[in-house]
């Protein structure tokens, strides 16, 4: 992981000087939430996985995603994917029952998640954009004949969805150049940002 965020600040920045991309470094990793401990995860809550009745949760389902996650991982995961009320309004019940440090007042908790956890997160993703990491056979696909002459689109078949032994690539000699920030650099000539794929998985250092 070193490697690719030492090669996505280069790029960010737009300077290969070995000091700068180091105290950058330093500075990431001294802002990244600590990795442990981790912890049963769910990691995909949402208003569709509680099961409540008369105000009371009874259950939680959809546990595919499930796994050991730094402790910061699920209320990371909910807060980038819940966007409505009635769901926000739902997981903040989950905290208040599983978090010990959960606030009484929901708004400061979520305050203080975001500039502890969701914050930093963001800006490690933010690094990683700048340096694309592929996965074979995470594009491959096959065409599904059509059902019939009224759906002519069949459909695809995802290689990743099955069988797919993924092998996680970075090209280390890819010769795209970096994007050119006058701060962190002497050359002359401004260089085009280069574009870049954008793969994003979980995320954690």
């Amino acid at each position: 992981m070193n490697a690719e965020l030492r090669r996505g600040l280069e790029r960010k920045y737009g300077t290969k000087d070995n000091a700068i991309i180091e105290e950058k470094l330093k500075d990431l990793k001294n802002i990244f939430p600590d990795g442990g401990p981790y912890v049963l995860t769910h990691a995909d809550l949402n208003s569709g996985s509680i099961i409540v009745n008369e105000g009371k949760i009874r259950a939680i389902i959809d546990w595919e995603l499930a796994g050991y996650y730094p402790w910061w991982v699920e209320r990371w995961a909910q807060e980038s994917r819940c966007r409505d009320t009635s769901c926000i309004e739902i997981c903040d019940m989950v905290w208040a029952g599983l978090d010990a440090e959960h606030d009484s007042d929901a708004k400061h908790a979520s305050k203080q998640f975001t500039k502890k956890v969701t914050n930093p997160v963001d800006e490690v993703q933010t690094v990683l954009k700048h340096y694309p990491i592929r996965h074979t056979e995470a594009y491959d696909v096959w065409r599904r004949p059509a059902w019939c002459k009224c759906k002519p689109l069949g459909g695809l078949i995802n290689r990743r969805n099955f069988e797919s032994k993924l092998k996680r690539e970075v090209d280390y000699n890819e010769t795209a150049q970096a994007t050119y920030n006058p701060e962190y650099s002497d050359r002359e000539d401004e260089v085009e940002e280069s574009e870049v794929a954008e793969d994003l998985r979980s995320l954690s250092l």
